[in-house]
């Protein structure tokens, strides 16, 4: 099930609404801006999912590693190794692929334990999650190990 969380700041006042009906959302938070009379820059609300633990609000610092693969609550050594090499392609740039050695750099940095890095690896490929990228050696995330991300962050599917 979807989950919708909206939060608007215009000068002093902050308003956040979160709910499971996306048009309830967006008209409470609306109805409960009426009641203050706010002059200055209307920003565009900000739209966060349920289980991403990290505010809406612009970051200073950059997404590390370790708060990325939490976020996203995984539960084996393949939903690790699609965490890490997410966040590898989107924030670690790696977006042309990253190789097996990383994803075992990113098991030491996230601290997670796992006997056979190589083992998961070919176990997420093996579930659809990874194939190869366009070096030799190189793995991608595929669109469902993308998808399973949205979902875990609770911004539902690409379409």
């Amino acid at each position: 099930m979807a989950h919708y969380r909206v939060r608007v700041k215009r000068a002093d006042v902050e308003v956040e609404v979160d709910s499971s009906d996306k048009e309830y959302t967006e008209s409470k938070s609306k109805e409960l801006f009426a009641h203050f009379e706010v002059h200055g820059p209307t920003p565009t609300p900000k739209k966060a999912g349920l289980a991403q633990k990290a505010t809406s609000r612009a970051r200073e610092k950059p997404l590390s590693m370790v708060e990325h693969v939490r976020s996203l609550l995984p539960k084996s050594g393949a939903q690790y190794v699609v965490a890490i090499g997410d966040y590898l392609e989107k924030h670690g740039g790696m977006p042309d692929g990253f190789k097996t050695r990383d994803i075992a750099d990113g098991f030491t940095t996230v601290k997670y334990k796992h006997s056979n890095p190589a083992e998961a690896v070919r176990q997420a490929k093996s579930q659809g999650l990874l194939m190869d990228g366009k070096e030799p050696g190189t793995l991608l995330v595929t669109s469902t190990g993308e998808d399973w991300v949205k979902v875990q962050l609770g911004t539902g599917i690409a379409e």
